[in-house]
């Protein structure tokens, strides 16, 4: 046998075995194992006589001519008697001229098409692969007899068995130990040759016979007398065959993350395995052995599927939700270092489900070892200059990523005061420094998700942040409303004071004052997470309530007393 691999594998068992009977040299059927057909009344098979030369025994001779005499003698009284011509039960009698169908003839169409089969075979009668419908039964025995002569000589059946343009072995008939079953085959000529045929005994009318005939038209009549005998050779052959085919099915997987690319993920598609379905391939070979067609057999493997396809993967790495807040033209090159810098730690994060993603854990703390400078920063409701000033933009914006995918936030803060890149309820405060406020949350999508997160657009002046991981429910989408519900009026409050103790604003005197910070009103926000359905709004959910203080109106005073003139 012949692999893909160049190799020759073995079976167990002997392959070279031949056919037990033997015969002398020259004769040439003898040498199979098949008995042929003769011609004759019964059709009876008889095995191959074998030939050489013996001795002459003269009496036996004699005795043999006088008897030859007696039976011609017989056989002209029968003739005579028209006795010959009586069929016995079982044999078939072959005249030169169709016998009569029998039956009602109330129907000519029908009595012809009947009769016209009374000494032969129904159409579409197969024995042994060989089409012997229209046929006599002696001109049907010895296309079958010579269908098994042609066979024998020709080197008998073979079948060679491929895969994708490998040929692995060649199966004949000794690989599968066949032969014929006479009894078996005379039954079933015998079955075949009563299609269509009226036999009133039986039951069998002339319409009966001529629907037996249509009928046998269409269906057929098949039968091969050819079955396996003690042969497990072709099952070997088969088990190594399925051994070598054998592939097993490869997942789909994600073989790279870019997080800076437009898709950033590089899928390995899957790839099905290869299996041999040895009891269906042994069975149709076994079938074309029968129909007698020599030839190639492509083997057709199953294919099994990968547990994991590449749309699975697909369906695991979806953009399910996005963000974006645009840096202020006001903002400074440090201010927007620092953004662009906690972004860059964010960017390629990969959380797997269940765990927790940390703001101040990913960015780390803001110091200028770190890499952040000095910028403006939010602290006690004043602006003050702070190393990683301007970092709470990038945190904003991936908390709203987060909101719209649906992850469970685990703690979030507003400002303190509005900020000019985000919306009230929108925004998420955090510090490293002092009282550390971080921004959290949790994967809770049931598979891992992946974030990128940077800066885009016209001169870098846009951050974004994107999650990907499972996909959503089909046409579902979030969104977040927020609806104030409260409003402070800054103006109302009492003004504060301050000492310009630095001479910073230019005020001396302590009856001299200058406004510095102008009232700010207060605002008391609720948010909302909407889910939609094929853009339809389905539910509503209340997330948070955010308190943004009002402000009152800050002043600035000297801390020298005024002088005291004189009274003139």
């Amino acid at each position: 046998m012949s692999f893909p691999n160049g190799e020759n594998q073995n079976t167990s068992g002997d392959r070279s075995r031949k056919p037990e009977n033997k015969a002398p040299a020259g004769d040439t059927y003898s040498q199979s194992p098949y008995r042929y057909y003769t011609g004759g009344v019964s059709g009876m098979p008889v095995e191959n006589g074998r030939s050489g030369k013996r001795k002459i025994r003269w009496p036996i001779v004699i005795s043999t001519g006088v008897i030859i005499a007696a039976l011609i003698v017989g056989i002209a009284v029968l003739i005579s008697s028209g006795s010959l011509f009586k069929p016995a039960p079982g044999n078939i009698i072959y005249t030169n001229q169709s016998p009569a169908p029998g039956g009602d003839t109330s129907d000519p169409s029908k009595y012809q098409y009947v009769a016209s089969y009374a000494d032969r075979y129904a159409p579409n009668v197969c024995i042994d692969g060989v089409e012997i419908g229209g046929l006599t039964r002696g001109e049907a025995i010895e296309k079958i007899n010579q269908s098994i002569r042609d066979e024998d000589q020709d080197g008998s059946w073979s079948l060679d068995l491929v895969y994708n343009g490998h040929r692995y072995v060649t199966v004949t008939e000794r690989v599968l130990g066949t032969e014929r079953d006479y009894d078996a085959l005379m039954l079933a000529m015998d079955d075949a040759f009563a299609i269509g045929k009226v036999n009133e005994e039986n039951g069998v009318s002339l319409d009966r016979a001529y629907d037996q005939l249509v009928e046998n038209s269409s269906n057929g009549f098949f039968f091969d007398s050819r079955v396996s005998a003690e042969s497990d050779l072709l099952d070997q052959y088969l088990s190594l065959i399925a051994e070598n085919m054998y592939r097993e099915p490869q997942n789909a997987y994600i073989a790279t993350f870019n997080p800076q690319a437009s898709y950033p993920f590089t899928i390995v598609d899957d790839v099905p395995g290869v299996r041999l379905d040895v009891e269906r391939a042994k069975q149709e070979i076994l079938t074309r052995a029968a129909s007698g067609i020599s030839g190639t057999y492509e083997l057709i493997p199953d294919w099994i599927p990968a547990s994991v396809t590449t749309n699975d993967v697909r369906n695991s790495v979806t953009l399910i939700s996005s963000w974006t807040t645009n840096i202020s033209s006001s903002s400074t090159e440090n201010r927007n270092n620092n953004i662009a810098l906690a972004l860059s730690k964010v960017d390629g994060t990969v959380l797997e489900n269940g765990a927790t993603f940390s703001f101040n854990g990913v960015v780390g703390k803001r110091t200028t070892k770190a890499g952040f400078l000095e910028a403006d920063a939010y602290a006690n409701n004043e602006t003050v200059m702070q190393v990683g000033g301007g970092v709470c933009q990038a945190s904003s914006t991936i908390y709203m990523a987060a909101r719209l995918a649906n992850l469970k936030i685990i703690s979030r803060q507003p400002h303190s005061m509005a900020v000019n890149y985000t919306s009230f309820g929108l925004d998420a405060t955090v510090n490293s420094d002092g009282k550390v406020i971080d921004m959290k949350f949790q994967n809770n999508t049931g598979g891992t998700i992946y974030i990128c997160a940077g800066l885009e657009g016209k001169n870098k002046r846009t951050c974004y942040c994107r999650i990907y991981g499972p996909a959503m429910e089909p046409g579902v989408t979030y969104a977040v409303r927020t609806e104030e519900v409260e409003t402070i009026i800054g103006a109302d409050l009492e003004p504060v004071y301050k000492k310009d103790t630095e001479g910073v604003y230019g005020v001396t005197y302590t009856d001299e004052e200058i406004l510095v910070k102008e009232a700010v009103d207060g605002h008391i926000v609720e948010a909302y997470l909407q889910k939609f359905q094929d853009g339809v709004l389905v539910e509503e959910t209340f997330i948070s309530r955010d308190e943004y203080p009002a402000q009152a109106a800050i002043y600035y005073r000297g801390v020298e007393k005024p002088p005291v003139f004189p009274e003139e």
